[in-house]
C-alpha cells in the first residue's frame, strides 16, 4: 500500500505532540515527514521536500496559513486544517481543502480527515489511468524501446509495416522506408505489440493489419504490405488471417 508523505504546520507543542501521536497510532497510511511551526520554516520544507498531505493550524508565529498557501508557487498536497477559529472555514473551502478539524479534535475526527484525503487520491489516479487509456488509444498506442548494436531505438507501434525473423534476430521495418535490427525473438516483438494491430501469418513474419495493401491468392497466399514487400502466409495461418480480415478464401 502507498504511504502518503505528511508535513505537519503547527506552532503549538502540545497540538504537535498530540497530532503525531494518532497519525503513528491510528494512521499507518500516513508518513510524517516533518514538522513545521511557521510560515517560513513551512515554505522552506515544502520548497525542499516532497508532500502529499499537510495537516495545518491556521494563525502561526509569524502569519496564518493562507499568507503561506499564497507564496507557494504550486500546490500539489492536500490540505487539512487543524484550527480553533471556525471562522476561517469559507476561506478553507476556496483552497479545496480535504477536511476542517477544529480544536480539541479526537482521534476519530483524524482518521476520517485521513480516509478522506485517500478517496481523494483513489479517485484521482482512477480519473488519470482513464485518461492514460485514451490517450493511448487516441495516438495508437504507446512507442515501444528496442535496443539495438547503436543504442535504443523509440518506435510507434502505428509506424511499424512488418516485422521479419531471421534466428536470433529481428528486423522491424518501418513506414519511412527504415528498418531496426534487434537482438529478440519474433517472439518477444510481438508480446510488445497489440494483438488488435498485429497478427502473425508465418513462422518468419509479424505483420500490422493496418498497413496491408492486398491479399494475394497466388502461392496459397501473399500479402502486398504498402511498402511493395510482399509477405507470405503459412497454410496453418491462412484462415485465422482471413477471418480478421473476413476476407472469403
Amino acid at each position: 500500500m502507498h504511504s502518503i508523505s505528511c508535513l505537519l504546520i503547527e506552532d503549538e507543542v502540545h497540538s504537535q505532540d498530540l497530532l503525531s501521536s494518532i497519525i503513528h497510532e491510528y494512521c499507518p497510511q500516513i508518513r510524517l515527514i516533518g514538522m513545521a511551526d511557521s510560515v517560513k520554516s513551512a515554505y522552506d520544507f515544502l520548497q525542499n521536500n516532497d508532500v502529499e498531505l499537510i495537516f495545518l493550524d491556521i494563525e502561526l508565529e509569524d502569519g496564518n496559513a493562507f499568507e503561506l498557501l499564497n507564496i507557494l508557487p504550486e500546490r500539489n498536497f492536500y490540505i487539512v486544517f487543524t484550527t480553533a477559529y471556525d471562522s476561517y472555514a469559507m476561506q478553507a473551502f476556496k483552497v479545496e481543502a480535504v477536511d476542517y478539524l477544529l480544536k480539541p479534535y479526537s482521534p476519530k475526527d483524524v482518521i476520517q480527515a485521513v480516509h478522506k484525503v485517500m478517496s481523494r487520491q483513489e479517485k484521482l489516479s482512477v480519473a488519470a489511468l482513464k485518461k492514460l487509456l485514451l490517450d493511448k488509444h487516441d495516438t495508437g498506442g504507446s512507442r515501444i524501446s528496442l535496443s539495438t548494436s547503436e543504442g535504443i531505438s523509440l518506435v510507434h507501434p502505428a509506424d511499424i509495416i512488418y516485422c521479419t525473423a531471421d534466428g536470433a534476430y529481428c528486423t522491424i521495418f518501418l513506414k519511412d522506408q527504415s528498418y531496426v535490427m534487434v537482438s529478440k525473438t519474433l517472439g518477444d516483438i510481438e508480446s510488445m505489440l497489440d494483438p488488435e494491430d498485429f497478427i502473425r501469418v508465418h513462422a518468419s513474419h509479424l505483420v500490422n493489419i493496418n498497413r496491408v495493401k492486398k491479399y494475394l491468392r497466388d502461392d496459397g497466399g501473399v500479402l502486398l504490405m504498402e511498402n511493395g514487400k510482399q509477405i507470405p502466409i503459412s497454410r496453418r495461418k491462412k484462415q485465422e488471417f482471413l477471418d480478421r480480415l473476413k476476407i472469403s478464401g
